[in-house]
C-alpha cells in the first residue's frame, strides 16, 4: 500500500486552461502504475477482488451514474464489512469541484463490538470564511455487501456552484479524487489516528471510461461554451444577458449559423446574428438575450438548446443547454422583499468570502424555514464585560442568486428579536446591510444600507427592537455577479449588568426577525451589450431607459450606422417583454448606403390599464436581408408610471411616421438589388 490522492480528470471543464471543450468524450481514469486499480464500465461490470489490508481501507473504483434528479456516487472498496481482526472504522472522502465550488462526499462505516456495521454518509462544501469543508447535506448509503460497494445518491440540486446552479448539462464535475482514512482501533473513529491509503489510480490514461457523459454532443471543429449557462430567477418578468463563447478548431475560417432550439413558450431569445464567422483555431464571445414572462413557479428549470453548425461542414456542430432556474427559496426582490432571520445550532453553510465566519443566525424569503431550530445565537463579545459590543452576521442562504435594484429614495425595515439573558443598559441596534461580490483575484464590498440606531435603553429578557435601514446611493443598482453575498452586520452596544451571585455572563441572543427591503424586480443593466461583429452600429441617440404614463407614448430614437464595405437593405423588428406595446415608424425594411446612417424611432405605448411599475424590455433588431451575418441590436426599456405625469410623446408620431416612410416601399426593384448585395456579400465577407 502507498499514500496517494487518485485524481480524475474531466476534460470538458477545463477549456478555460487551453484544453478544448469535447463534450462527447466520457471521463478517463487515470492508470494505476501498481497495476491495483480497477474501474466499473458503463455496463456495470463489477471490479475484481482485491486484497484487503486491514491497516487502511483499499479502494478499488468509483463511478458516476446521472439521473434527472440526482448523481449517484459508487465507491467499490476491497470490503465493505471487514473481518474482526481489523479496524474496519473508515472514513471514505469523495472530493471535487462544482464550477467554482469544492464539495465533499463523505462515507462513515462505523464497527460495533457485536460486529455489526453502521453506515453514513453527508455533503461538504468548502467555506472560505472558515477555510475548511462543512456539512451541508445528509444522505443515507445504500450497501451492497455482494459487490463491495457504497451507493450514494446525491440530489443535484444539493451541489449548487457560486451561481446557485445545480450540476446541469456541460456544467458537470471535474478534479474528482477519492481518498480514504481509517482508525486505528474498532471504536468510535477517531479523526487523531488517521493514515491515508488507496489503490486508486495515480497516472497516466487508462482504456477504462466511466459512464459520465460530458453535456451535449458537440461534434467537429464547432464547439459552444458559457462560464454561466444558467440563471437564477424569482419568477419575475425579466431579460437575461448570457454569454457564450463560440469556438471554430479547424485551421481556416468558417461561417457558423446560429440557432436557438426548444425555446420555452412565451420567451424572446435575441441572438447577434444568425450567422457568425470565426477565425481558424479561434473563438468569438458573443452576448444572448433572453427574455421571459412572469411565471411564478419556484422550483422548476427551464432550458433550451443552443447550436453553432458550421456551414463548410454539416457534421460539426457546437452545443450548449441554456436556461433559468426559478429557484425553490426566493430571493430578495420586488415581488419578494420580506426576508426572515433564522437561527440554528449547525454553523451556517452559506459560502461567503472576504467577509470572515459567520455566526449561526441565517436569512431568507421563508418565514417558517425548517432548519430553524429556535436556538439563541449567542452574540460574539467584541469588548470586555462592562462596555459591550455584540456582533452578528447574518447571510442570506442559500446565497444571493440575483442582482440587487434598491429603490434609493425609500427605506426599509428592521425588527429583531433578542434575548438578554442577563440585562444589557443603555443597549443601541445599528449595523448594516453588506454585499460581497468576488472581482478578479479580489473581493469588492458594497455598503448597501445602513440601520439607524435604536434609541437607547435597557434589554432584560425576550425584547423586540425595532429600526429603518437607509439605502446608500451605491445601492441603485447591484449588478448581478455569480460569486456573491449579501450579509445583515448587526452591532449591539451597550453596558453589561451581570446579577448579584450569578456564577457566569450569559452573552445577548438573537433569536429572529424581519427585514423588509425597498427593492425592484432586479434586470440586467441596459448596456449596449452587443458586440460589433459585422461593420452595423445601431447605438442610442438618447436615454435607453424612460419612463411613461398609462396609455401614453414614449419615443427612443436609435442611430443606424452602416460601417460596412457595400450599400444594404436592412429590416427592423422588435422583440422581449411587452413587445405588443412597441412598434418601428416607418418603414421596416429600409436602405442604407455604406458610410451612412439612418435614423430610427420606436414607439412604447402601454395600455390604460398598465400596472404601475410594469416594464416593456425590448431588443431593437436590424438585419440585413441578404447577408446574414450582418446584425445589429441594441437594447430600450420603458417602464410605466403612475405617480408621476410624463410628457406624452404621441404627438410627435404622425410627423416621425411621414419622415421615416419612403414614397416607395422596397419593390421588385429592390428584391434585384438585394439578389446582387447578397452575391457581392458572399465575395467580400467570406
Amino acid at each position: 500500500m502507498r499514500p496517494s490522492t487518485a485524481l480524475l480528470i474531466v476534460p470538458l471543464l477545463l477549456g478555460g486552461l487551453g484544453v478544448p471543450l469535447v463534450g462527447a468524450e466520457p471521463v478517463q481514469v487515470l492508470t494505476d502504475e501498481a497495476g491495483d486499480a480497477v474501474a466499473r464500465t458503463p455496463d456495470g461490470t463489477a471490479p475484481p477482488s482485491g486484497t484487503y489490508d486491514p491497516s487502511g481501507a483499499d479502494l478499488l473504483g468509483l463511478t458516476l451514474d446521472e439521473t434527472a434528479g440526482a448523481l449517484t456516487f459508487s465507491l467499490a472498496v476491497a470490503d465493505v464489512a471487514p473481518s474482526a481482526e481489523g479496524s474496519g472504522t473508515a472514513r471514505f472522502v469523495i472530493g471535487f469541484f462544482h464550477a467554482d465550488q469544492s464539495y465533499q462526499v463523505v462515507v462513515y462505516r462505523f464497527g460495533s463490538f457485536d460486529g455489526a456495521w453502521f453506515y453514513d454518509a453527508e455533503v461538504e462544501a468548502y467555506d472560505a470564511g472558515r477555510e475548511r469543508h462543512v456539512p451541508v447535506y445528509g444522505v443515507s448509503v445504500d450497501v451492497d455487501e455482494a459487490a463491495n460497494t457504497y451507493h450514494v445518491a446525491v440530489p443535484r440540486d444539493v451541489l449548487v456552484d457560486g451561481n446557485g446552479t445545480a450540476p446541469t448539462a456541460g456544467r458537470e464535475l471535474r478534479l474528482l479524487r477519492v481518498t480514504s482514512q481509517e482508525a486505528s482501533d474498532g471504536a468510535a473513529f477517531s479523526l487523531g489516528t488517521i493514515t491515508v491509503a488507496d489503490a486508486m489510480p495515480d497516472s497516466g490514461v487508462s482504456d477504462v471510461p466511466y459512464a459520465v457523459q460530458r453535456g451535449l454532443l458537440q461534434s467537429g471543429q464547432a464547439r459552444l461554451h458559457s462560464d454561466d449557462p444558467v440563471r437564477a430567477s424569482n419568477g419575475e418578468e425579466a431579460t437575461f444577458v448570457y454569454y457564450v463563447q463560440g469556438v471554430n478548431l479547424h485551421e481556416e475560417d468558417d461561417r457558423f449559423d446560429l440557432e436557438a432550439m426548444g425555446v420555452p413558450g412565451g420567451w424572446g431569445v435575441t441572438l447577434p446574428a444568425a450567422t457568425l464567422r470565426i477565425p481558424g483555431n479561434d473563438t468569438v464571445t458573443f452576448p444572448l438575450l433572453v427574455s421571459i414572462p412572469f411565471s411564478h413557479q419556484h422550483g422548476a428549470f427551464e432550458t433550451f438548446q443552443l447550436e453553432l453548425r458550421s456551414q463548410r461542414d454539416d457534421r460539426s456542430v457546437g452545443r450548449l443547454e441554456l436556461g433559468v432556474r426559478f429557484l425553490e427559496t426566493p430571493q430578495p426582490a420586488g415581488h419578494h422583499d420580506t426576508v426572515w432571520i433564522h437561527t440554528r445550532q449547525v454553523p451556517a453553510s452559506n459560502l461567503c468570502f472576504g467577509c470572515g465566519d459567520g455566526s449561526i443566525a441565517f436569512m431568507n424569503a421563508v418565514e417558517d424555514h425548517a432548519l430553524d431550530e429556535d436556538i439563541p445565537a449567542r452574540g460574539e463579545d467584541s469588548s470586555f464585560i462592562g462596555t459591550g459590543v455584540w456582533n452578528w452576521d447574518v447571510f442570506l442562504e442559500p446565497g444571493l442568486r440575483l442582482g440587487l435594484d434598491f429603490d434609493v429614495n425609500e427605506t426599509g425595515s428592521l425588527d429583531v428579536e433578542l434575548d438578554a439573558p442577563n440585562a444589557v443598559s443603555d443597549a443601541s441596534l445599528g449595523g448594516r446591510l453588506v454585499h460581497y461580490a468576488r472581482v478578479g483575484d479580489g473581493v469588492e464590498r458594497t455598503l448597501l444600507a445602513d440601520l439607524v440606531p435604536t434609541t437607547p435603553g435597557t434589554l432584560n429578557g425576550p425584547t423586540t427592537l425595532s429600526t429603518l435601514l437607509v439605502p446608500t446611493p451605491d445601492a441603485d443598482l447591484v449588478p448581478y455577479n455569480p460569486h456573491a453575498a449579501l450579509v445583515l452586520e448587526l452591532e449591539l452596544e451597550g453596558d453589561a449588568v451581570t446579577a448579584e451571585g450569578a456564577e457566569e455572563y450569559l452573552e445577548p441572543a438573537l433569536t429572529g426577525g424581519r427585514m423588509t427591503l425597498p427593492l425592484f424586480e432586479y434586470r440586467d443593466p441596459v448596456v449596449d451589450v452587443f458586440a460589433q461583429l459585422a461593420g452595423l452600429d445601431l447605438r442610442h441617440a438618447d436615454r435607453a431607459e424612460k419612463f411613461v404614463n398609462p396609455g401614453e407614448t414614449v419615443l427612443f430614437n436609435l442611430t443606424l450606422a452602416n460601417e460596412g464595405a457595400i450599400d444594404d437593405v436592412f429590416e427592423l423588428r422588435v422583440n422581449g417583454t411587452n413587445q405588443e406595446w412597441a412598434r418601428v415608424l416607418g418603414d421596416t425594411r429600409i436602405f442604407v448606403g455604406t458610410g451612412n446612417e439612418r435614423h430610427v424611432v420606436v414607439a412604447v405605448t402601454p395600455p390604460t390599464d398598465a400596472p404601475d411599475g410594469a416594464v416593456t424590455d425590448l431588443v431593437v433588431t436590424v438585419a440585413s436581408v441578404a447577408e446574414p451575418t450582418v446584425q445589429g441590436n441594441v437594447r430600450v426599456e420603458a417602464t410605466v408610471d403612475s405617480l408621476v405625469d410624463r410628457t406624452d410623446e404621441g404627438f410627435l408620431v404622425q410627423d416621425a411616421e411621414g419622415r421615416l416612410t419612403s414614397k416607395e416601399s422596397p419593390g421588385p426593384a429592390v428584391g434585384l438589388l438585394l439578389a446582387g448585395l447578397a452575391a457581392a456579400a458572399l465575395r467580400r465577407r467570406r
